[in-house]
């Protein structure tokens, strides 16, 4: 199924849990890997975990309006695409960026 991805989408637990690296493989749809995208309420993740540092395409990270603008700034610094998320949770149905 990633084959067909223009993007997989994780939670920061699983991201978190499982050491995630970026994709490797290049999708059928684009041609290019896929970028992750990982939901985080607080974005509160690792700048040198492999999600960051081993990927040949920068993350995806989707996080509130309520997350510490410092780690949302790391995240960032460390080359992720941050889109900040009107509101203090993250869920589908509050999924429409600031």
């Amino acid at each position: 199924m990633r084959q067909l991805a223009e993007v997989i989408l994780v939670g920061a637990g699983t991201a978190r849990t499982e050491n995630y690296r970026g994709a490797r493989k290049p999708s059928l749809v684009t041609g290019e890997p896929p970028p992750i995208a990982v939901i985080t309420a607080t974005a509160q993740l690792d700048p040198a975990a492999p999600l960051f540092t081993d990927t040949a395409v920068p993350p995806l990270i989707l996080t509130a309006a309520a997350s510490p603008e410092a780690n949302r700034r790391r995240l960032a610094e460390a080359g992720a695409e941050v889109v900040v998320l009107d509101g203090d949770r993250v869920a589908p149905d509050r999924c429409s960026p600031s």
